[in-house]
């Protein structure tokens, strides 16, 4: 409730995490559990490459539920636990005595959805295929740190739970279940909340608010930050390598022009000598330079995009096997684009002017007789 009376918050989406007990087939694994809303999994981007996100939304329920406690002292009274009952040591704050309160599922809530990442798949030995629309049994464990009643454990009943979406994880076990069915439960601790603010100007003040609160957090914008200053760094090393092709390829342009000068100096001294004036011949090699340079830049943003784009297919191939979707690595902007054309062209200007200006200098006469 403090979070929401920020100004300009937007979305306020805790999360509680819990560890599931989990029964399918007679096999038994423990997975951890988080209790979430619809708002928390679609903010955050979770999407299921199979199946849907439940619809469950709801931050507050009102139902009463059964509870039981139980001491245990040593491992001498395991036998004393109800069924399936298994002690956790170094779990109590009171030495060796742990107080477990045993939570009554209700039976109210009707909406028992989950859903789950491939890695919970994996461990089932469940195909994706077929993994929707199938059951399994849980229980529900949170120990003194996602309680504030004194327990040093709380555990549910079992309760069957029916899987209606995939997301594309593949490296830890997670289950998503409703927000509500673990607040229900009596676990009042969260391990985080998710905010969203009106727009981003409001970010830093509503940052410093809540860290006024003694609370830690994060953003996606300093995820941003740090890949902006990456991206700074590769440009200046990219511009850096692209001014040294660009000397490299002007020193090449120049050294063919002035070769294909030598090469047609009795061309040019048959062009003189047919009336083309010396202004028209070095008109002709600028133009030749010219067009050769504009060429080079059309010719390497047309090959440059092509092999970005090829690239692009490639990691968006691997990326839709992997549930993420589709990838853009290559976009070229339209200015940037005229830019290279224009640098190109005066690349092509600039190299063309002295051999040019050799070409008016050659003599008609010198020229026919030069072998």
């Amino acid at each position: 409730k403090s979070f929401a009376d920020i100004p300009h918050v937007d979305l306020v989406m805790p999360q509680i995490s819990v560890v599931g007990k989990v029964n399918y087939n007679n096999s038994l694994i423990d997975t951890t559990v988080y209790g979430v809303t619809k708002d928390y999994l679609e903010q955050s981007a979770i999407s299921p490459v199979s199946g849907e996100i439940f619809e469950n939304n709801d931050l507050d329920i009102n139902i009463e539920v059964e509870t039981e406690t139980y001491f245990v002292e040593d491992k001498s009274q395991e036998e004393d636990l109800p069924d399936g009952w298994v002690e956790l040591e170094g779990e109590s704050g009171i030495g060796n005595v742990i107080e477990i309160t045993k939570v009554i599922f209700p039976e109210q809530i009707k909406d028992k959805e989950v859903v789950v990442n491939r890695a919970f798949l994996k461990v089932l030995n469940l195909e994706e295929q077929e993994a929707i629309d199938k059951t399994f049994s849980i229980s529900f464990i949170a120990t003194i740190s996602s309680l504030q009643t004194g327990e040093d454990r709380l555990e549910s009943t079992s309760v069957d739970y029916k899987i209606i979406g995939v997301t594309p994880d593949d490296v830890t076990p997670l289950v998503y279940v409703p927000y509500t069915h673990l607040k229900v439960l009596g676990i009042d601790n969260l391990s985080q909340v998710k905010i969203v603010v009106e727009a981003e100007e409001f970010l830093a003040n509503t940052r410093t608010r809540i860290e006024s609160l003694g609370y830690t957090t994060s953003s996606v914008t300093d995820t941003v930050e740090q890949i902006n200053s990456l991206f700074a760094t590769l440009k200046i090393a990219l511009a850096s390598i692209g001014t040294v092709a660009l000397f490299v390829a002007a020193l090449g342009m120049f050294n063919t022009l002035t070769v294909s000068l030598l090469e047609r100096v009795r061309e040019i001294g048959l062009l003189k000598t047919m009336g083309m004036k010396s202004n028209e011949v070095r008109d002709l090699f600028l133009a030749e330079s010219m067009i050769m340079g504009s060429l080079g830049g059309v010719m390497g943003l047309i090959v440059g995009l092509g092999m970005g784009k090829l690239i692009e297919i490639i990691l968006s191939v691997y990326a839709v096997t992997k549930g993420v979707g589709e990838i853009t690595i290559v976009n070229i902007p339209i200015p940037f684009a005229l830019l290279v054309i224009i640098l190109s062209f005066l690349v092509g200007v600039f190299t063309g002017l002295y051999p040019a200006r050799r070409a008016t200098k050659i003599s008609a006469l010198n020229a026919l007789r030069y072998e």
